[in-house]
């Protein structure tokens, strides 16, 4: 992984602009929000002044050829590690990812989504103050531009590099993943001051329905995307939901298993992984005779789709 830290300085000559540092330099003595913009090639971080509503820094994290999503996952979670510990984190924001067919793009995308929960479960109470938001990608975006919202995702990021630029012209030096975090910040520093982050968390309105359900045993969630990729022909995945949208969600062990299912998929006709611990929910255990499975795995993931397809 190459890491290209920058820091916002006031540079006698130039006025503001972006300064690429060592990591080691790499330092906010303020109460920071994290927007983060995975990518299978490229993240982008974006660091933005609680107080103040300014940024104060970005990253890119490039993707280096011959780096594996395994790897590129745990160099990330390294440095997400770093940085929670260097700085006081009050919100960390992760773009929900969008999902296409391609199987190693979803597993790269997948497995970065869960390595700043991993952290903080891992590391509990550590970064209990840190609070960790999924942001829904199109409902940042319409706050940043103002509701005016392009209806194709190469225009959308025009749009969002364009309002960058025009507030923050120094930022040219970044990559376009550091600008959608940016965006992404902005955006949430809106309705953190608004007290009103609801609005941009990834929700689903809890609606009951006829599910199919598949289950994989896996210690993580790189080993599950392989055996996902190998046995998904088997489970007979309508096509329109294969060729969909995928979004996965971890749960805990409290509540019904059912209402988990209702709230992840929503109003959605998708395909969605919900993962959970294999000590956890013993009636699902029971009920589909998974004991094979928690005897000699960590996490039980259960892929999930809608019994009959909603209309268009």
């Amino acid at each position: 992984m190459k890491i290209t830290p920058r820091l916002v300085i006031n540079d006698a000559s130039s006025g503001l602009c972006l300064k690429t540092v060592d990591l080691d330099q790499f330092n906010l003595n303020t109460p920071t929000v994290i927007s983060i913009d995975g990518s299978t090639t490229c993240t982008g971080i974006s660091f933005l002044n609680l107080q103040y509503n300014a940024l104060m820094g970005t990253m890119a994290l490039g993707r280096e050829s011959g780096e594996t999503p395994i790897q590129y996952k745990l160099r990330f979670k390294e440095l997400m590690l770093k940085l929670l510990r260097r700085l006081t984190v009050t919100y960390i924001g992760y773009e929900d990812p969008f999902t296409n067919g391609n199987d190693t793009t979803n597993k790269v995308l997948f497995t970065l989504r869960t390595a700043v929960e991993e952290l903080k479960e891992e590391y509990k109470p550590e970064f209990d103050n840190s609070v960790l938001i999924y942001i829904n990608n199109m409902h940042w975006k319409k706050i940043f531009l103002d509701g005016k919202v392009p209806n194709s995702t190469p225009l959308a990021k025009k749009a969002i590099k364009e309002k960058v630029l025009s507030v923050l012209p120094f930022m040219s030096v970044c990559t376009q993943d550091e600008m959608d975090a940016t965006g992404m910040g902005f955006s949430m520093l809106k309705k953190i001051n608004d007290g009103r982050t609801d609005d941009i968390r990834v929700q689903k309105k809890v609606k009951p329905f006829k599910y199919v359900a598949e289950f994989i045993g896996a210690d993580d969630d790189s080993e599950f995307f392989d055996e996902f990729i190998e046995m998904k022909s088997e489970f007979k995945i309508p096509s329109r939901v294969l060729d969909g949208d995928m979004a996965m969600y971890q749960i805990d062990g409290r509540g019904i298993f059912d209402n988990h299912v209702y709230k992840c998929m929503g109003e959605e006709d998708r395909l969605i992984v919900v993962k959970f611990k294999s000590t956890t929910h013993a009636n699902v255990i029971l009920e589909n005779r998974l004991s094979d499975l928690v005897h000699s795995n960590k996490y039980i993931y259960a892929i999930i789709w809608r019994k009959s397809r909603k209309k268009q």
